[in-house]
């Protein structure tokens, strides 16, 4: 899709996701592996601020790889998403006080 929309001069967006893991190829790992959605707070956080800076996050073996992002969504449908997303936007507010 990004590099037809290159080759076309369409605008494109990376949506990148903060609270899923991803596998060592970039793809989001599936929900039914094990660790594959992010439900601590602060690791969503973190994953985040990585993605905000475009700096490496954590694939779910443990490996660093790079994520195209230009947007960050989250997945509504887990029990805590509310809290989880509430977390991460206070979060954010905090570091860009300080």
């Amino acid at each position: 899709m990004a590099s037809l929309c290159i080759k076309e001069e369409i605008p494109f967006w990376w949506e990148a996701f903060g609270d899923r893991r991803y596998l060592p190829d970039g793809q989001l790992a599936p929900r039914e592996m094990q660790d594959a959605l992010i439900e601590d707070p602060q690791l969503a956080l973190e994953q985040v601020l990585l993605l905000a800076q475009t700096a490496p996050v954590s694939a779910i073996d443990g490996s660093s790889i790079q994520v195209p992002c230009d947007t960050i969504c989250f997945h509504t449908d887990a029990p805590a998403s509310f809290e989880l997303l509430k977390y991460v936007i206070n979060g954010m507010k905090e570091i860009a006080v300080k």
